[in-house]
Parts: C-alpha cells; structure tokens; sequence
C-alpha cells in the first residue's frame, strides 16, 4: 500500500495487523459470554426462554446499529466508531458484572450490543478503501482471522474464568480486554484514518451519493443481501448455543465445551486463508457454494456421528466445520465489495451487516424455543437446512453476474 491513498503492492501493514486483533476482539463481544448461559440461568433461576431472551437482546442491538454507524462512517470516519465498538460494550460488560438482577444484566446486554455493531460497517470499509481490488480477498481473509483467532480464545478463556472465579468475572474481564484495544486504537491508529471516505472529489457531491443509493435497489445486490442474512441467521445460532449443546446434549464439560468451540474457530483461520486466496485466483462464487456445501455436511456429520464417534472425531469434524464455515466470508465481502458503489461503501456495508445480524438476532430466540420444545440437536438441523436455502441463492447469484468476480 503506498502512501498517498494505502493501495499498492504491500498487503498487510500495521492498520490491517491492527484491525486484525480489534476484529478479534469485536467477535468476542458476542462470544464472551455464551459459555456462561447455564451458569447465568441457575444464578438467576431462570429458564431456556429468557436466557436465550439476554443474548436476543445483544444480537438484535447489534444488528440495527450496523447501518447507522455505517452512514456516520461515510461521514465522520473510521476511526470514531471503532473507538465506539470498543468502549460502549467495555461499560456494558462492567454493568454486567456489577448486576444483580436481571433487569440490569438485560441492560448490560443490549450496551455490548449496541457498541459491538459500530464496528463491522467502518472496518470493512477501512480495508475496502485501502486495498486493491485484485487483493481484496486475501485482505478480507487476514481481517477475518482475527475474528477467528479472537472467536478461538474467547470460549477458552470464559470457560476457564467462569469455572474458577464464577461468570461475573469473566464480563469484568472483557471489560478490561475492550479498554486495552481502545487505547491500542488511540495511539496506533494513524490520523488519516479518522476520514478516508470524505474525499474533495466530485465523487462525494451529494446528487451522486443520492444516485450512488439507489444503484444499492439492484436483483442481484438484494440476492446478495439475502445470502448475508442466511449466513448471519446461521452463523449467530451456531455460536449462541455451541457451548450450551455441546454442555446439555452431548454431556460435555463446561471447560471442554469452550475448548472445542475455540477449535472449530481455529478451523477457521484455515478457512479464512483458503477462501481468501482462493477467491482472488477462481470464481469467487464457486467458492462460496463450495463452501457453503462443506459446512452443511459437516453439520450433519457432528449431530449423526458426533455423539458415537467419541471426543477426538467430534474435534476433528467441528475444525471442518469451522473451515467451511469461515471460508465462505473473504470470497462474499469481495463480491459486494466490486458491486456497491465506492462513494458510500460505509454505508453499503452497514447495509450488509444490518441484514446479516439483523436476521441473525432472531436466531438465539428461536434456539431457545426450539430447545425448550425438542432440542438444540433440532435446531441445530434447522440451521443446515436454511444454509441449504443459502446454497440455492448463491446458485441463482452467480447466474446473474454477467462477468467472473
């Protein structure tokens, strides 16, 4: 990345190493807590329905914020709303350690939330801006290693904190952990940063973003838009409730609950490195189907073999099905990121997150109900088979775009 506008030939420098570990830091918002659900409802006495109710909570306030603060990031910057992403959610988490009811934890929950969803609409954006086309993926995929990296720890640390000091200390934790990346954010985040999109261009003139808007209003952007909200429904079911099925259904401890969830992340580093190169060499669509396949074959394959095959398959089908989860994400955000028009890109991707998180919020709600009807291992079916639905659109997108992206 050169200078003047960050594109060129040097792929990852410090603003992608950083956004890498923020990133992380950001998925684990969303995870931090999910080990902890058993330990919350037995505190608080409380039922399937309104645990599963807290993390409804956080996730619909993480998807509505998206394409707000994707708007503000078009105008105010980057850097502003990544700030935000870390320090709203560090006052919720130190809510949450402090409740003592659960009106107060539900408080706590819609904060982690609300601060979580300024970030994904800015840092897509940020890496969307500096980086060349022909490298987009690969950009997207070390961005989304760090989601992974972070999605691997989180359960690992909240189950060995939770086990030893009791679920209060593991949002105590997080709270610090936020704060520490605020600072990291202040003093390492370069200046320039701050605006990257409100250039002096007549690119930015009001009457082309109006147009720019309605070029979103496409068939093929819409299909797009679906496939996302089929993602984020399915990937936000899988992490609200892993730990609590892997716990409940499969009879695993609490601890190696949280291992095992942080291994299917690990799978996903791997994913997310394939799908990214990957997608800048072939037919990026093709690698979504590919890879939209893989992980509902995996999915049957842990709930048909993974209570027979003993602990080290069910392992080793969880990191595939992380790999294939994963490697979906570089190859998508690339394709949107050449349809949507550059001058509202924060926006564009607000847009994008609205739909995918949006959608996915409602995920841990219908968990809940699911299980308390059947089972998680039912809801668990369900999510494989709205990926199927996701496999049928990614068909009928690929029909659509006339050239290979």
């Amino acid at each position: 990345m050169d200078n003047k506008e960050g594109r060129g030939s040097k792929l990852i420098d410090k603003r992608i190493i950083l956004l890498c570990l923020t990133h992380g830091v950001n998925h684990g918002t969303l995870l931090f807590f999910t080990t902890a659900l058993l330990m919350i409802a037995s505190d608080l006495n409380i039922n399937y329905a309104e645990v599963g109710a807290l993390v409804t909570f956080a996730y619909i306030a993480y998807g509505v914020g998206q394409l707000p603060t994707g708007i503000v990031s078009d105008f105010l910057g980057r850097k502003n709303t990544i700030l935000a992403s870390l320090l709203i959610p560090a006052a919720g988490a130190l809510l949450g350690a402090l409740s003592t009811s659960y009106g107060t934890l539900a408080i706590s929950f819609v904060l982690v939330g609300i601060g979580g969803s300024c970030y994904h609409p800015s840092a897509y954006a940020f890496i969307s801006d500096i980086s060349a086309e022909s490298d987009r993926g690969k950009a997207f995929a070390w961005h989304g290693i760090g989601s992974n990296i972070g999605s691997a720890l989180t359960p690992m640390l909240a189950g060995v904190v939770c086990v030893a000091l009791g679920w209060k200390a593991i949002f105590f934790v997080w709270a610090v952990i936020c704060i520490i990346n605020a600072v990291a954010i202040i003093i390492m985040m370069p200046q320039d940063a701050r605006r990257f999109t409100v250039h002096k261009s007549s690119d930015n003139s009001d009457g082309k973003k109006k147009n720019a808007w309605k070029e979103l209003l496409t068939a093929t952007i819409l299909i797009g838009l679906f496939i996302y909200a089929i993602q984020g429904f399915v990937n936000d079911g899988i992490f609200a409730y892993l730990p609590t099925l892997l716990q409940d259904d499969f009879t695993i401890a609490v601890t190696a609950s949280g291992i095992i969830t942080g291994i299917q992340y690990g799978g996903g580093i791997f994913g997310q490195l394939l799908g990214g190169y990957l997608s800048d060499k072939w037919n990026r669509m093709n690698i979504i189907l590919i890879a939209s396949i893989g992980f509902v074959v995996m999915t049957c394959a842990m709930l048909i073999l993974g209570k027979m095959s003993g602990i080290v398959m069910l392992t080793l089908i969880m990191f595939l099905m992380g790999f294939f989860l994963f490697m979906l994400q570089p190859p998508i955000n690339a394709v949107f990121s050449k349809l949507v028009p550059a001058s509202i890109m924060g926006s564009s991707f607000g847009l994008v997150f609205v739909c995918k998180y949006g959608l996915g919020a409602f995920a841990p709600a219908l968990g809940a109900i699911v299980a308390q009807i059947s089972s998680l291992t039912v809801f668990f079916y369900i999510l494989a088979g709205i990926m199927i639905i996701g496999i049928v659109l990614s068909l009928i997108l690929k029909a659509r775009l006339v050239q290979t992206i």
